[in-house]
């Protein structure tokens, strides 16, 4: 189990590699930072809020899955960041640097990633049409947190599961 561990961390760092040697263009540096802050997660209140313009009974069915599946994802996520604790990339390797300022300490798992899928599968269930949209603002999302230094694939990964199953969860008690 632990060469199988070992080798996960590796083929991680590996593609982390990949993905940031890609940044040093002004033009994509730019675009990925953009992205990346998005994740920050206001842009949520303000969909959510031109949802209810548009359609106020959908939005309001939606609040109290999205208030429980975004508290059940804030709360597994910390506890996940202090226990594992995983240094991030920029911090761990010399030749990194990190082209956003990160929110906290530690990489494991991706906030930023598990937020915006909580928010794609809650907003997807009532604006089916939004789906292929929201999927690919997600994927920006995890992708631009490995491009801008902060966070390995494996954290993007894992945040996306831990929004995946928050949003499940919310949605199946109070949707």
């Amino acid at each position: 189990m632990k060469k199988f561990f070992s080798g996960f961390l590796n083929l991680d760092t590996r593609l982390f590699v990949r993905i940031y040697r890609l940044s040093g263009k002004r033009f994509s540096d730019h675009i990925f930072y953009g992205i990346s802050r998005l994740g920050d997660g206001w842009i949520y209140a303000v969909i959510l809020g031109l949802f209810f313009i548009v359609a106020p009974q959908s939005a309001l069915s939606l609040i109290p899955a999205a208030a429980f599946a975004f508290a059940i994802e804030s709360v597994i996520y910390l506890i996940i960041k202090k226990n594992v604790k995983r240094i991030r990339p920029f911090k761990k390797m010399e030749d990194i640097t990190s082209l956003i300022i990160p929110p906290d300490e530690f990489s494991f798992p991706s906030g930023h990633t598990a937020a915006a899928t909580v928010f794609t599968v809650l907003f997807g269930t009532v604006c089916p049409v939004a789906i292929p949209f929201l999927v690919l603002y997600t994927t920006a999302v995890g992708f631009s947190r490995v491009y801008n230094g902060v966070h390995y694939p494996g954290d993007v990964f894992a945040g996306a599961a831990l929004g995946g199953i928050a949003a499940k969860i919310g949605l199946f008690f109070f949707y």
